[in-house]
């Protein structure tokens, strides 16, 4: 058994580490090739751990052809290497909550009591911070899709948020090129750069409170349903 004050450097470490790796460290990319150009979106810290995108190559044999392709995903050695840094980052949390324990109990007169009601199994943080790692992976995520409008046009719209939509944006700003693309190659390009730019975008913050209090309840239920079930358990 631990004691709850171990949850506390262990989800800021957990935080941090999701913050840096799936946010902070995001970034959209375009390269030149000898044959055409590639971009896509990168992120990971402190090594990049996925790596994705599209690759445009032209090719005239008689007539122009431009072929697309996607490639990329998982950096699996990024992602065993920052595993590892998350790794080392929980050992080393572990020391900052033997002083917040000392200094919880220190001078209590009332210690064993709240002992006794304060220690927490090692599978429940592992249940929260897998929930919280999950959600907010999908929050942080964009959707980029193709949409019909009720007067048959076509547009391509992005959206932001689980289970609430908290975001949306559409008619993304193209440049004159890409105008002449297909469809298919215009999403594969949007959802490369999930950073680009749109013309009309709205956040409803009330979907997004929702979703931080959905979250919020559905992390801390399952680690008490969790934590009772194998106190009842063990007992």
């Amino acid at each position: 058994m631990q004691h709850w004050t171990y949850l506390l450097p262990i989800f800021l470490v957990f935080g941090l580490f999701v913050w840096l790796n799936f946010d902070f460290s995001r970034d959209a990319y375009e390269e030149r090739t000898a044959s055409g150009h590639r971009g896509g979106i990168r992120h990971g810290f402190p090594f990049v751990l996925w790596d994705s995108g599209i690759d445009a190559r032209a090719s005239e044999a008689g007539t122009l052809k431009l072929s697309i392709r996607e490639y990329g995903g998982w950096v699996w050695s990024g992602v065993a290497l920052n595993g590892g840094s998350l790794l080392l980052a929980l050992l080393g949390s572990v020391a900052c909550s033997r002083v917040l324990r000392r200094a919880a109990f220190q001078k209590q007169p009332d210690g064993d009591a709240l002992v006794a009601h304060a220690w927490v199994h090692p599978l429940t943080p592992v249940v929260l911070m897998t929930l919280a790692g999950t959600l907010l992976w999908v929050n942080l995520t964009p959707e980029t899709e193709i949409v019909l409008r009720d007067n048959g046009s076509m547009d391509f719209e992005q959206s932001l948020g689980w289970p609430l939509t908290h975001y949306k944006a559409h008619q993304p700003r193209l440049n004159a090129s890409a105008r002449h693309y297909t469809p298919e190659v215009i999403l594969a390009h949007l959802r490369a750069r999930p950073d680009a730019a749109f013309r009309f975008a709205h956040w409803y913050e009330e979907r997004l409170v929702g979703n931080i209090l959905i979250g919020v309840v559905v992390a801390l239920g399952a680690a008490g349903a969790t934590e009772r079930a194998l106190k009842r358990r063990e007992s």
